[in-house]
């Protein structure tokens, strides 16, 4: 498993990194972390997804940047 927490965009169920295409498959899980309140950290909405390439992702929005990370692969 690898730690990434990169900028990515997303659209119509599929994401770029490292100059490679990802397609999402299935959403396996998602949930909220409101993070580090006291320290101003924003809320995130993270998917655990599956991917066409048998690989597993994590990827999360902030709302109020409008922006999307990949945060793991593996």
């Amino acid at each position: 498993m690898k730690i990434i927490c990169k900028q990515i965009e997303v659209k119509e169920k599929k994401f770029g990194y490292n100059r490679n295409m990802y397609e999402i498959s299935e959403v396996l899980d998602s949930w909220r972390d409101i993070g580090a309140w006291w320290e101003d950290e924003e809320e995130k909405r993270f998917w655990r997804v599956s991917l066409h390439n048998d690989l597993t992702a994590e990827i999360f929005y902030i709302p109020n940047k409008k922006k999307w990370y990949l945060y793991r692969l593996w």
